[in-house]
């Protein structure tokens, strides 16, 4: 008989809870109030609109345009600053070429791939590569991009040895079309868009420089790519950045790496892939 009365009580104190419980349409109600009034609804998908809320910026991250850039052909990289090349901006001695002079264990001869305003010699903030981007983040502009590669071993004992790349299935003769191990950075600020104005973003590069097919035509000159992927550094980046992340791909085209002395040309930049807060 307890238990039967038990039962009873139950039953009184479900049907209690369902009076007192909100109505469905309630619950919806005060969900999309909190949605409107709160910022923890936003998520890192970048799907909210971000005027309305305290959103982060959306993680997906393309930027993409023209500039100027120079395939510098000096055998010493980006990094001596006894070599007399006014266009080495000797900025940063990570980008130093690897030789038994500066304390390596092979000897190499190196180029640099130089673009951005602070790069110019002198500077000149108006050669800066203004990018297109997307909706939310808005446009970019690459500051300077500077990137190390290793094209030949002076160590070589003929000219068919020098040359340290690896064959690309082009051209003729011993060297034909090549591709090298390069390594660098570039640093870019937001011209508009949702986190304008911000400091800057600095984004390292490792990847793969390579020849087109050589032709035939001396009049038209040679070409080549630098393709690879980026990391966001927050700790080079400025302090706005400090807790970011991020990685995707890059793509560096220059139209003319056969001008001797070397010289800026029309080239394409692209970057596609994610920042996260």
């Amino acid at each position: 008989m307890r238990r039967f009365f038990n039962f009873l009580g139950v039953i009184a104190l479900s049907g209690l809870v369902f009076v007192l419980a909100p109505s469905p349409k309630a619950l919806a109600g005060s969900k999309n109030s909190k949605s409107k009034d709160s910022s923890s609804s936003c998520g890192n998908s970048g799907s909210d609109d971000p005027s309305k809320c305290n959103c982060p910026p959306p993680a997906a991250f393309i930027a993409y345009g023209n500039g100027q850039a120079v395939d510098d052909i000096n055998g010493v990289g980006c990094y001596a600053p006894s070599s007399g090349d006014e266009l080495i901006p000797n900025d940063d001695p990570e980008l130093t070429c690897p030789t038994t002079a500066s304390g390596s264990g092979v000897n190499l001869a190196c180029g640099c791939i130089l673009a951005g305003g602070d790069n110019f010699s002198p500077a000149d903030p108006s050669s800066n590569i203004a990018l297109t981007g997307d909706a939310n983040l808005g446009n970019w502009s690459i500051t300077q991009l500077e990137a190390n590669f290793a094209y030949g071993d002076l160590d070589a004992t003929s000219a068919s040895t020098f040359f340290i790349g690896n064959p690309n299935g082009s051209g003729a003769g011993v060297n034909g079309g090549r591709c090298y191990g390069a390594a660098g950075f570039t640093t870019l600020v937001s011209t508009n868009g949702a986190i304008y104005p911000a400091p800057v973003l600095y984004l390292t590069l490792e990847g793969t420089i390579c020849d087109t097919i050589p032709l035939n035509d001396p009049s038209e000159p040679q070409k080549f790519s630098f393709t690879g992927s980026y990391i966001v550094d927050p700790v080079r980046s400025s302090a706005y950045y400090s807790n970011w992340s991020g990685t995707g791909t890059f793509v560096v085209s220059m139209s003319n790496v056969s001008a001797n002395p070397p010289q800026y040309s029309p080239s394409y930049f692209s970057f596609n892939g994610y920042l996260l807060p």
